[in-house]
């Protein structure tokens, strides 16, 4: 009999995030310290504790220009990591796992990230706003042979341009391009080894650390375009706000991968390093959002204090993806196995299936005192 236990999390977050200082009257510096502290249960760790530092420095060198500069260091690092003791025992469950497997997460993790971005209001109805990132995440951990991800580097670039029109009236469009890559090792290899004929890749691991001949590492490089198109209509000034926005998003995925030195008879470097074409990703999305002012009189009336808002959203999204491991999946196949291992063959009633149409209608009311 088995038995699975939901993973329960707490957090603490105390932070120092506002100290500034002005050398000068158009520059201003300052800096933070952040720590998160995370209780973890039913999770491969006990606790994860990050420490972060941020530094940033605003310029203001005319009426014309404003920029912004920010640098953060961040280190999280977890207590004991012990998939058997802190989710298999709890949960009454056996399974196979590699006990050199990270996951990402929870692992240790060096971070540093910069952010930088330059507006330039160009007159009274044009505001140009280039802007730029980098985020570098490192995963470093002294475990033998490391399973999982190892680095995930990405660096952003982009353009936005918001013009007022009127009184009532401001468009903005923007266009944002990311490239991100990731370094990962996994796998189980095959049935024999280069270096001993006699040694074979387990067939599972069986709770054992999965060994450097039978490990593939992958590269793996995503590219992705961005555009959006953005307007703030006071249609009824102070009675009905429109806000308007259209979203897509272009994707790409590649991979290049190091296959495991083991050989036999089905040898690891069969595949050659780049044996999968590219994946591929479109994102369209819509957004409507209307907010209606109620009357004050009309509230004092009701009885009520305040100001009342009504607002709806209506969102239409698309997303599309031609990838090979799944274009040829039927959407509405059930798995043959019993605990579900087997759920990577199937899509169960389309609930992960990429290639999906949606509409979604919200209405709220506020009240404001």
């Amino acid at each position: 009999m088995s038995r699975t236990t939901p993973a329960v999390d707490g957090c603490q977050d105390p932070r120092l995030d506002g100290a500034s200082w002005k050398p000068a009257r158009w520059a201003t510096i300052g800096g933070g310290y952040y720590w998160e502290h995370w209780d973890r249960k039913f999770r491969d760790v006990n606790v994860t504790n990050e420490n972060t530092l941020k530094a940033f420095i605003d310029l203001t060198p005319n009426e014309i220009a404003h920029g912004r500069v920010s640098y953060l260091y961040g280190e999280r690092r977890y207590g004991t990591y012990d998939t058997a003791l802190f989710v298999l025992n709890p949960g009454l469950f056996a399974d196979q796992f590699a006990t050199n497997l990270r996951r990402f997460d929870v692992a240790n993790r060096n971070r540093q990230k910069v952010d930088a971005q330059l507006d330039f209001a160009v007159n009274s109805f044009l505001t140009i706003t280039p802007n730029a990132g980098l985020r570098w995440d490192d995963y470093p951990d002294q475990v033998f042979n490391m399973q999982g991800v190892s680095s995930d580097h990405s660096w952003n670039a982009g353009l936005e341009l918001g013009a007022a029109v009127g009184p009532q009236l401001k468009l903005m469009a923007a266009y944002n391009y990311e490239d991100r890559r990731l370094g990962m090792a996994g796998g189980n290899g095959n049935s024999g080894d280069v270096l001993d004929p006699a040694f074979n890749c387990p067939a599972d691991l069986t709770n054992t650390a999965n060994p450097p001949d039978c490990t593939w590492r992958s590269n793996t490089e995503q590219r992705y375009h961005t555009f959006l198109l953005a307007s703030d209509w006071k249609v009824v000034p102070d009675k009905f706000d429109l806000r308007l926005e259209g979203l897509y998003t272009k994707a790409s995925e590649s991979n290049k991968l190091t296959p495991c030195v083991a050989t036999g008879a089905d040898a690891c470097n069969g595949f050659g390093t780049n044996p999968f074409p590219e994946a591929h990703a479109n994102l369209m999305r819509f957004n409507a959002v209307g907010k209606y002012y109620v009357d004050p009189d009309l509230v004092q009336r009701l009885g009520l204090t305040g100001a009342v808002t009504v607002k709806m959203r209506y969102t239409w999204e698309r997303n599309r993806v031609d990838n090979y491991a799944i274009n040829d999946m039927t959407p509405y196949v059930a798995t043959p196995d019993g605990q579900l291992e087997g759920g990577n063959r199937a899509l169960f009633m389309a609930a992960t299936n990429p290639n999906y149409t949606a509409q979604t209608v919200a209405l709220s009311v506020a009240l404001h005192w």
